[in-house]
């Protein structure tokens, strides 16, 4: 399985590779001006993916596995399985908020603030976004920690999804606004 998953891996960075190294060709016709900037629209692209994996992945521990786990196993082996869902989630939590960081901080100081110059709608909005991501990132980020500050977090883990997803959602509405607001900057 190890080696499926690595492959596909390996096959989709090809593919964005291919994608970016095509860009000069493409940057020729008209309103394709997006790909003048390989690496803006690659941190786009990983920002949009890390958000729908720890999104996606929320959801599905949140209205499936959750509850489907609690009504089915006994209260031990359902401790056991959050236990080794948590490990296991870990991993991807941390590198979505890592990349979910490094990717909006780039997008925002190279792209957005420079077209976004003079609207201040614009940059109240973000600011907005920013400190509801950071409190998605602070839920999600207790949800699969080991350390004892956050047991009361784990124990209620359904309500704190839950919770989670509705600031997520709001980031995600807030993003929609932002992105239909005009520009007053040429990007790049």
């Amino acid at each position: 399985m190890k080696r499926k998953n690595g492959t596909i891996v390996r096959g989709a960075a090809a593919v964005g590779c291919a994608v970016l190294s095509a860009a000069p060709a493409w940057a020729q016709t008209p309103g394709s001006e997006v790909f003048a900037d390989p690496l803006a629209l690659l941190m786009r692209w990983l920002h949009i993916l890390a958000a729908v994996v720890a999104i996606g992945g929320a959801f599905y521990l949140r209205f499936l596995v959750l509850p489907v786990a609690a009504r089915q196993l006994g209260a031990e082996d359902f401790a056991k399985l959050r236990q080794a869902l948590g490990e296991r989630w870990r991993f991807f939590v941390h590198g979505a908020v890592a990349l979910l960081l490094i990717s909006g901080l780039y997008n925002y100081l190279a792209v957005t603030r420079v077209s976004h110059a003079g609207q201040p709608l614009y940059h109240m909005l973000f600011g907005i976004k920013f400190l509801l991501a950071l409190i998605v990132f602070f839920v999600a980020e207790a949800l699969v920690s080991s350390r004892g500050w956050s047991k009361g977090l784990r124990a209620q883990a359904r309500l704190w999804l839950g919770l989670l997803l509705g600031v997520a959602l709001l980031v995600i509405l807030i993003a929609g606004v932002m992105k239909m607001m005009g520009t007053t900057a040429p990007v790049g």
